[in-house]
């Protein structure tokens, strides 16, 4: 049975695992987490237990911290201890043991896949799943949700053999870019900006005549 959470700002899974003494989080969850506060955040503490995984194998402990768990709307937030591991298996971001699970009265209703706590159900997910391990990263700004504003490119350039880095010679020129486009990195192969057809042949006659 796996549930969803709010670890801080950020959504994790948690299994609940009644023969584990103690919290995990996996090393992938607190990457996330510290990329998600810049670093600012969530130092280690000194790990003082050794631990064995659900295979059996010694767990690589890096150290505790102490999070901010929720449920859910409606109920208060769990302060909890959470041991992290580089080589949690677990097809989540974390575990929640017997202990916390005793000490905030949660009640396991596994013949409906729920959770009860604090008076509130809460279901299990269907199919257990990460959901915070690949968080801040691959990031794209959509410019379609913003006004069309200047944009600084690089002049254009011809592309089909490999790109060199010859910042020297290159050329600044300014384009107004409409809709969700990306800039390539230093180089732009095309801007396509829309809808309007005359629009577009204004644009590169202009963007020519500054080449020239």
């Amino acid at each position: 049975m796996a549930l969803s959470t709010k670890m801080g700002r950020l959504k994790a899974s948690f299994a609940v695992d009644t023969s584990a003494a103690v919290n995990v989080l996996s090393e992938k969850a607190y990457l996330a987490l510290k990329r998600a506060s810049r670093g600012s955040q969530w130092p280690l503490r000194p790990n003082d237990l050794n631990l064995m995984g659900v295979t059996s194998e010694p767990l690589n402990i890096l150290g505790i911290i102490r999070l901010p768990i929720s449920l859910g709307k409606g109920t208060s937030i769990m302060r909890l201890d959470l041991y992290v591991a580089s080589n949690f298996s677990l097809p989540t971001d974390g575990l929640l043991g017997l202990k916390s699970l005793k000490s905030n009265r949660m009640v396991i209703h596994p013949d409906i896949n729920m959770i009860k706590f604090q008076g509130k159900g809460f279901q299990a997910m269907n199919q257990p799943m990460r959901l915070n391990s690949e968080c801040g990263l691959n990031r794209k700004v959509n410019l379609g949700t913003l006004p069309a504003q200047t944009q600084a490119v690089p002049a254009l350039q011809n592309v089909s053999s490999t790109q060199k880095d010859n910042r020297e010679n290159w050329k600044v020129v300014n384009a107004t870019v409409l809709g969700d486009h990306e800039i390539p990195h230093r180089v732009a192969m095309h801007i396509p900006v829309g809808p309007s057809q005359s629009y577009r042949r204004v644009l590169t006659s202009a963007l020519k005549a500054l080449v020239k």
